[in-house]
């Protein structure tokens, strides 16, 4: 089925937004986004709510929703019997707003999907969405990106996953956790076994943090998907995960662009790469790679058989390294998306060989 999706633009008493909620609530979606909501419309619209049972996606997204508009959409979340998916991305609902959502998450019954990236959040908001973590079995997905909860908001979070089992993706990218907070988490996935999708991406996980990781890791069995892109990752985080990778047999999909593998990083990751069979999916993009890095790589690809897209960005590769790669896609025929952009490269002729042979991997697998 398809969602009717319609916006609003902003006027100044809300009086259209009033029309537009009016015409809107008898449909699956009401979706309203940059519009600055006042706090007598989102009394008005939690009113509707509390009697609505059509509507099951409510996106209010980037509305500069305060505490106090929070507080109206909880009361009607106490009633409401048909939302399920609840995103309230972009707004300004603070520790505050999460207190009053949180008591309503004890008594709804029908969220699976919430969304409350970028809310200031910090670590006190998410002492009581963690409380509530405990006891809902309803949510599924849970993004809590852009929030600044920090190592502190980190160790509630993880006590809470060590009891939750229905959240299956969770995003946590964006919110200046650094290896304390790592270790925190690291810890509740060594029992979490509901989380299949962990986005950790653009935070402060270093070196020191990479063993915790790693240790949950050889044990996690539901992760398949792991975000790390953006982090403080160098050559000796990149051993800790690499011992990982050697006996992880459930992550199909691992994002560790923008990290600083380098040369050495390369080394560990390579041989890693030789006995995981899991893997599908590989970003390594900004990573300082080079040539020589881009030979243990490309000497790993002749035994690996499971990754079939490869992204090597922006990694100063030359024509040295895409010969490399060519000589091991003669023999990999499991690749079939490599990305190669901002190669050292003024010749394309060496970058167009290596896309030609995953040009015959993809055309040999379509067969």
């Amino acid at each position: 089925m398809n969602i009717p999706k319609k916006n609003t633009s902003v006027d100044e008493n809300n009086v259209e937004l009033k029309k537009f909620i009016q015409l809107e609530k008898n449909k699956l979606l009401l979706e309203v986004k940059n519009t600055k909501i006042k706090k007598e419309v989102i009394k008005y619209l939690s009113n509707e709510l509390k009697i609505n049972s059509y509507i099951t996606t409510l996106i209010l997204e980037n509305d500069k929703i305060i505490y106090e508009g929070c507080e109206y959409l909880s009361n009607a979340l106490k009633i409401n019997t048909s939302i399920t998916s609840l995103d309230l991305n972009c707004n300004q609902i603070r520790k505050e707003g999460c207190q009053y959502l949180s008591n309503a998450l004890k008594i709804n019954s029908l969220i699976t999907s919430l969304n409350l990236g970028s809310n200031q959040i910090r670590n006190e908001g998410c002492v009581y969405l963690s409380n509530v973590l405990k006891i809902n079995s309803l949510i599924t997905s849970l993004n809590l990106g852009s929030n600044q909860i920090g190592n502190e908001g980190c160790q509630p979070l993880s006590n809470a996953l060590i009891i939750n089992s229905s959240i299956t993706s969770l995003n946590l990218g964006k919110n200046q956790i650094g290896n304390e907070g790592c270790k925190y988490l690291s810890n509740a996935l060594k029992i979490n076994s509901s989380i299949t999708s962990l986005d950790l991406r653009n935070n402060k996980i270093g070196n020191e943090g990479c063993p915790y990781l790693s240790n949950a890791l050889k044990i996690n069995t539901s992760i398949t998907s792991l975000n790390l892109r953006g982090n403080q990752i160098k050559p000796e985080g990149y051993q800790s995960l690499s011992n990982a990778l050697k006996i992880n047999t459930s992550i199909t999909s691992l994002n560790l662009g923008y990290n600083q593998s380098h040369i050495i990083g390369c080394i560990y990751l390579s041989i890693a790469l030789k006995f995981n069979s899991s893997i599908t999916s590989l970003y390594l993009d900004v990573n300082g790679i080079g040539n020589q890095g881009c030979q243990y790589l490309s000497n790993a690809l002749k035994i690996n058989t499971s990754i079939t897209s490869l992204d090597l960005n922006y990694n100063g590769i030359g024509k040295e390294g895409c010969q490399y790669l060519s000589n091991a896609l003669k023999i990999n025929s499991s690749i079939t998306s490599l990305y190669l952009d901002d190669t050292h490269l003024n010749d394309e002729s060496f970058k167009d060989k290596v896309r030609q042979q995953v040009g015959i991997n993809k055309n040999n697998n379509n067969m």
